[in-house]
């Protein structure tokens, strides 16, 4: 990213240089750590969101992965000539501590570092927008698909035209590296880069913050849950981190423009460069990988599950229960005994308005909750058990002499739409129907 390297520092600012120090210089020796980690961080999402795709675990494959590998393996070129060009060849010291022979691959690695940022943004970019495309894909929205469209086709013109202008910025383009060789005699010529190199920052930036609110404003129509929404927010909000590297970076080309100790701050603009390529890329992966945080999180809810339940069979034990969702009288821990999961719903069951006369209420039988599990349990499982052993038959009914308690007013409306369900169903269903305990009925929720 050293801008105008091609240029020779003039004399007097030699002169105010420090004594060059070649053999034990200050340097900074933690780029190959950091890069190291970034890269490997990148690594391993995109090989999972690739897996995942080629799966189709997370949406079949498509042209937004396609354009993930060459941003991948163009960051990965990047992370190599940093570390090289860092370790190898002075980048990571002051301009009076780096030999004058040296100047010619400082000024090479730079333009590799600027070509393969260049390819590997792109890319990205790219790959973000194209997936944007797919979550408007068949909506009659055609603003977001037109808005979506536009940020592809101007990220390719930005990326190309810098491209181009990296190319051709020297005439030849290897006057760029070996215009600082002393032993080289071609005639040469380089265009100033002290406004393109901020721009091409400024304009990536841009790019960035784009790709950061378009999803957003896209997300807000959708309808989805709040919780969803807002963890949906939260992953494009991971895109301001990209930002927030690209504006340091483009602070740093800035200073390029008028600072003579290139290496030394060339040095810092490739760190933020480089956390700019590789969280492009893993805010990329990011949304994809939902699908992979979803499998490891089932089995382990399925053992807590598991657990939960073996705490609380050890603890239940004695008097005999009635399942909420079974007519079957038994005791927790009977392997013979049959349970039902089922979600009650008086909504599914069609009630209507009827009276149902009381019933006895056997010794040992518990209440069930509300009238919504009766009706499910009832309803599902009385032809299953009527030949239970436990199944208690038809009771008959008693007559009452004294005056009875009037029933709750809450409940009447269920236990006379309940006659009209067993009104419908068949004359066995309505005879075991009519053996359940009456507390079922005449419990409180």
């Amino acid at each position: 990213m050293p801008g105008n390297i091609q240029d020779l520092p003039p004399p007097s600012v030699v002169a105010s240089w420090p004594a060059p120090n070649y053999v034990d210089p200050v340097t900074r020796s933690w780029m190959p750590i950091y890069a190291g980690i970034l890269q490997g961080a990148t690594t391993v999402l995109v090989a999972t969101r690739l897996r995942l795709r080629l799966l189709n675990k997370a949406g079949p494959i498509g042209l937004d992965d396609a354009l993930l590998v060459p941003a991948y393996l163009a960051a990965t070129m990047f992370t190599v000539v940093i570390i090289v060009g860092s370790v190898n060849h002075g980048n990571n010291r002051h301009i009076w501590d780096v030999p004058p022979d040296s100047y010619e691959m400082v000024a090479f690695f730079a333009w590799l570092s600027q070509l393969a940022f260049l390819r590997s943004t792109c890319a990205t970019k790219a790959s973000v927008l194209l997936f944007y495309r797919r979550l408007v894909k068949g909506t009659y929205s055609k603003k977001w698909k037109y808005a979506t469209i536009a940020a592809i086709a101007l990220t390719v013109c930005y990326c190309v035209a810098f491209i181009f202008a990296l190319i051709f910025n020297c005439n030849p383009t290897e006057a760029y590296w070996k215009g600082l060789s002393y032993t080289y005699t071609r005639d040469w010529r380089c265009s100033d880069t002290t406004i393109a190199n901020p721009l091409s920052g400024a304009l990536s930036v841009c790019s960035d913050l784009y790709a950061v609110i378009l999803p957003m404003g896209m997300l807000y129509k959708f309808d989805i849950e709040r919780k969803k929404r807002i963890a949906l927010y939260a992953v494009f909000s991971l895109g301001l981190l990209v930002v927030a590297a690209g504006s340091v970076r483009t602070y740093y080309l800035a200073r390029l423009s008028y600072d003579y100790d290139l290496t030394w701050i060339g040095f810092d603009t490739y760190v933020w460069a480089d956390l700019e390529v590789q969280l492009a890329i893993i805010c990329a992966s990011a949304p994809v990988l939902r699908v992979l945080f979803r499998q490891l999180r089932a089995p382990l809810t399925r053992a807590m599950n598991t657990a939960s339940a073996g705490r609380s069979s050890k603890r239940d034990s004695g008097p005999p229960v009635i399942s909420p969702i079974s007519t079957v009288t038994t005791y927790v821990g009977d392997p013979k005994s049959q349970f039902h999961n089922a979600t009650p719903s008086l909504e599914v069951l069609k009630e209507c308005d009827v009276e149902v006369s009381p019933v006895h209420q056997p010794a040992g039988s518990y209440n069930v909750k509300d009238p919504a599990e009766y009706d499910a349990y009832a309803l599902r499982n009385v032809d299953r058990h009527r030949s239970s052993r436990n199944w208690q038959g038809p009771v008959r009914q008693p007559s009452h002499t004294g005056s009875r308690p009037p029933e709750p007013p809450t409940w009447r409306s269920h236990v006379s739409r309940q006659s009209s369900v067993e009104s419908s169903m068949p004359s066995e269903a309505a005879a075991g129907l009519k053996a359940v305990p009456r507390s079922l009925l005449d419990s409180s929720p």
